[in-house]
């Protein structure tokens, strides 16, 4: 079984009536394994130290759950625009985006078929955001010319790995002109997975 993860223990069993006033409690050492989907695994381990004294469960207790609200809730780092390929053929694909105010462009991210990239690392800000892409392939399967998925909004791209501030003028400055599509992830969203697919590509 994989135990990888952040292991804690806690599986709390607390004498009878036998124990006297004292009421000695004793724990009974598990291994929790936390994941960032919020399941958690139970295995149970061999035995324990002593309690005498409640109040150390209270403050076990309290470690515990401080721990569990900073590694079990989902983490801000989680959310992200994703491009994600569904097709056959390597993608090569370019982002655009306004950044306080200026129309940032950027690429390339290279997405093998049936990968992913994280095109933004946190949570997004806008509601608007754009996307150019091509096949790396010389014909399609129906021998057509490679799907591009473009569109009518200008940005400036480069044949190399580029970041480019600005929208506009882009042969002056030596970058090249191309239509991006644009995406509308919604209001007050935090992440978004745009996938290619031999259909949507033209």
């Amino acid at each position: 079984m994989d135990m990888g993860g952040l292991f804690f223990c806690f599986d709390v069993v607390e004498c009878g009536g036998e124990c006297g006033r004292e009421e000695k409690i004793f724990l009974s050492w598990g291994i929790i394994r936390l994941f960032a989907t919020d399941k958690i695994d139970y295995v149970v381990r061999d035995s324990p130290p002593v309690f005498s004294d409640s109040m150390s469960l209270i403050r076990l207790s309290s470690i515990f759950l401080t721990l569990c609200l900073f590694f079990g809730l989902p983490s801000a780092a989680q959310a992200a625009f994703l491009m994600c390929n569904e097709t056959d053929y390597v993608i090569e694909a370019a982002f655009g985006h306004r950044d306080e105010g200026t129309w940032i462009s950027e690429g390339w991210w290279q997405i093998q078929p049936g990968q992913c990239s994280r095109v933004v690392s946190k949570p997004l800000t806008q509601r608007f955001y754009f996307y150019y892409a091509r096949a790396l392939s010389s014909r399609s399967k129906n021998g057509k010319e490679p799907m591009v998925w473009a569109g009518k909004y200008a940005f400036c791209t480069d044949n190399k790995a580029f970041k480019v501030e600005g929208d506009g003028n882009c042969e002056p400055h030596h970058y090249q002109t191309n239509g991006f599509q644009e995406v509308d992830v919604g209001v007050r969203q935090k992440d978004y997975t745009l996938t290619f697919r031999d259909q949507n590509g033209f």
